[in-house]
């Protein structure tokens, strides 16, 4: 079954118990700038080390995050916890046309009537401001987002990785 996004998953259990010191002992890591990235369902991991393992990453992104999973479980989780790790940063971004059905781009066969079902259900623009509205709240954390003029959610993806590197690598 599915891992309640309010909960830590297995995989953000083993990045941070157990892949995170391994690398630690392996190579030199600058802690101020390890970063951690994810885009739509991926983002979700990003903000799952975030809330559970906040000191893990100092930069968490994440791109058009699905938060309509476990529907809206992490929205409700940010709402009611506030991240303590001082100096954490969070870039939260999406495509500024993700919540327009007539500009998604669907499977092949998925009529107009399914697609626009599928963008009014993942809200991922009204979902990730009311997550940032959340975190803002708690002044431990600054917190950047950014829009991607003209673009949806199978543009976003490889526009984010500039912007996020960009936003992982500043001094």
């Amino acid at each position: 079954g599915a891992i309640p996004t309010g909960q830590p998953s297995p995989f953000c259990q083993f990045l941070a118990s157990e892949l995170l010191p391994w690398i630690a002992e392996q190579w030199p890591i600058d802690a101020e700038r390890r970063s951690i990235f994810g885009f739509s369902l991926g983002a979700l991991a990003s903000l799952q080390m975030l809330r559970h393992y906040p000191r893990a990453f100092k930069r968490h992104i994440g791109a058009s995050p699905a938060l309509w999973w476990e529907d809206g479980a992490l929205i409700r989780a940010f709402a009611d916890h506030r991240p303590t790790a001082a100096g954490t940063q969070l870039l939260i971004s999406w495509g500024e046309d993700e919540d327009d059905p007539r500009r998604a781009v669907t499977p092949p066969g998925m009529s107009s009537d399914e697609a626009t079902g599928l963008v009014e259900r993942a809200k991922i623009i009204r979902n990730a401001q009311t997550l940032v509205e959340h975190i803002r709240r708690n002044d431990i954390i600054k917190v950047e987002t950014y829009s991607f003029p003209g673009e949806n959610h199978a543009s976003v993806p490889w526009l984010s990785l500039s912007r996020s590197l960009g936003f992982a690598l500043r001094g």
